[in-house]
């Protein structure tokens, strides 16, 4: 997630219109909420959840409001990703980065989240997924694989 920038996490360009914005967001939040994992064993799991449902409230914060969507477009312009020690960022919001993970780590359990998706034909959710476990473990090749199966599926 530290190295997707805003409109990465809510899957748009950055030539995304204001009722994109939103409904990108409300697609991601559902996504997210920390509700949907409440039921969930792992509370690392849990966690993450929590943390990434508060980058994607915090890129909707941003680029909702057109003033600090302007400021933030004028940051991208001078970096190749998302800075988080130059951000506006609370410690509520902010993701840390994590160590790398153990098996069975939320990172695992994005993966298969994201296998399950891609199975299913649910290209979007998929590559949202795999991103999130590549996150927590960049170099995980089985991860990478999974993320080019899916990028060439939607390209197509």
């Amino acid at each position: 997630m530290q190295t997707l920038n805003y409109y990465q996490i809510l899957k748009l360009t950055p030539l995304a219109s204001e009722d994109d914005i939103q409904d990108a967001y409300h697609r991601e939040a559902l996504q997210f909420h920390p509700d949907r994992y409440f039921g969930e064993s792992d509370t690392q799991t849990q966690q993450f959840a929590k943390e990434i449902y508060a980058k994607v409230v915090e890129a909707y914060r941003i680029l909702s409001d057109r003033k600090r969507r302007i400021d933030y477009d004028n940051k991208l312009k001078g970096i190749d990703r998302f800075d988080e020690e130059n951000s506006d960022e609370d410690a509520i919001t902010s993701i840390k980065k994590r160590p790398e993970w153990a098996a069975g780590s939320p990172g695992e359990k994005f993966f298969k989240l994201a296998e399950k998706a891609f199975q299913g034909g649910d290209l979007r959710t998929a590559m949202m997924n795999i991103q999130i476990a590549l996150g927590t473990e960049p170099s995980n090749p089985r991860y990478m694989q999974l993320k080019e199966k899916v990028g060439a599926q939607l390209k197509k």
